[in-house]
């Protein structure tokens, strides 16, 4: 029986891209507020800060104006301040660390008058940082400490809490269900993964390779390294071709997996994406909602184009499920993405290319 917040996480999908982030924070966030033992036991058992205190207060997405020379406003996941000390979490998931987001953090704690300063980076997979990088231009950088935490050892640490709290227990439930715990065994589900994976990349990659990968290629004239695909499973969980263009934006497809939802099919993708503070940003996302309210494109869906500080773009895809019921998987998908990479290259070589000529013209590129 799935648990109460796995419940409401599988009710807010239908209306949101991808929430896990957000909706772990908001969730961890709560729980170290029940009650000051529970933070005091959070706090010291990650060695985070051992001494006690008497008042403590919480926040979610702590806006922090920019300072210096920040390119941006900066936003700690959580923001813990108690008696004598600050203490900034960053939190990811799936995704990696945000252009400069924790030296920005360091640099904002470098400017409290308190004595304790922490910058908590927690994430899902390992993501070495070094702390001599993130405090280089702070003038108290002795008294800043860094940590990283890692998702599983949160969910051992609510684990031993959660008669404690229904909403711990649910919230561990949650966890264990998103894989954020950590296996300490191989099961035979996990074996017969193991067994099957060579299999597997081999009839994702044919269905990637020969004249739908020509295809992708001729869409800007990029050519796609074979290695990065597994780059991605890596670090964000989803088996895709992509090449960048005009700074940190890119157009990809192939296959993401719902690292969040075991029951839940993997979807196959086509997407332009536009990353936060790259060049043409404002200009891009004004012709993206020019493609969307093109009839021909309204099947393609956006997120996030409101949003300024996050990644955001179009994208159109179909669930692999919706590919099993023929005799011929493959080519069914192979012809699934000859058709979205038609549509990606019209969209491309017709809303984007001319605007992204003209900026590389000036810094003296060619596309």
């Amino acid at each position: 029986m799935a648990g109460l917040f796995d419940t409401l996480f599988k009710l807010r999908l239908k209306h949101e891209n991808d929430p896990l982030e957000d909706y772990t924070t908001e969730i961890f966030a709560h729980c170290l507020s029940l009650n000051k033992e529970i933070l005091y036991d959070f706090l010291k058992s990650h060695k985070i800060l051992e001494q006690e205190f008497e008042n403590y207060s919480i926040t979610t997405q702590y806006h922090l104006t920019k300072i210096n020379n920040h390119d941006s406003d900066s936003r700690p996941d959580v923001a813990i301040f108690l008696d004598n000390a600050v203490i900034f979490f960053e939190n990811k998931v799936g995704s990696a660390e945000g252009q400069e987001q924790l030296k920005r953090y360091a640099e904002h704690l470098d400017q409290r008058n308190i004595k304790h300063r922490i910058l908590v980076y927690l994430t899902r997979d390992y993501e070495k940082k070094e702390r001599t990088d993130l405090v280089k231009d702070c003038k108290h950088k002795d008294s800043i400490r860094f940590i990283q935490l890692r998702w599983y050892e949160v969910a051992g640490f609510f684990e031993k809490h959660q008669e404690q709290s229904q909403i711990i227990k649910e919230f561990f439930i949650f966890l264990k269900t998103k894989n954020l715990y950590m296996n300490k065994i191989f099961t035979e589900a996990d074996i017969q993964t193991l067994n099957n994976f060579s299999n597997v990349t081999q009839m994702m990659d044919e269905t990637m390779g020969g004249i739908i990968a020509e295809k992708f290629e001729n869409i800007d004239g990029n050519i796609s390294q074979y290695s990065a695909r597994f780059t991605q499973l890596r670090n964000h969980n989803r088996y895709i071709d992509g090449h960048s263009f005009a700074g940190k934006h890119w157009i990809g497809f192939g296959y993401w997996f719902k690292y969040y939802d075991e029951q839940t099919s993997p979807e196959l993708f086509a997407v332009i994406e536009l990353g936060p503070k790259a060049p043409l940003r404002n200009q891009l996302v004004s012709i993206l909602k020019t493609v969307l309210s093109n009839e021909k494109y309204q099947h393609w869906r956006q997120y996030s184009l409101d949003d300024p500080s996050s990644w955001a773009g179009i994208s159109y895809g179909k669930s692999l499920e919706e590919f099993r019921q023929g005799p011929d998987h493959i080519k069914a998908i192979q012809n699934f993405f000859l058709e979205i990479l038609d549509e990606l290259d019209a969209i491309f070589k017709t809303y984007i290319k001319p605007l992204v000529n003209e900026h590389l013209k000036k810094i003296g590129q060619a596309l």
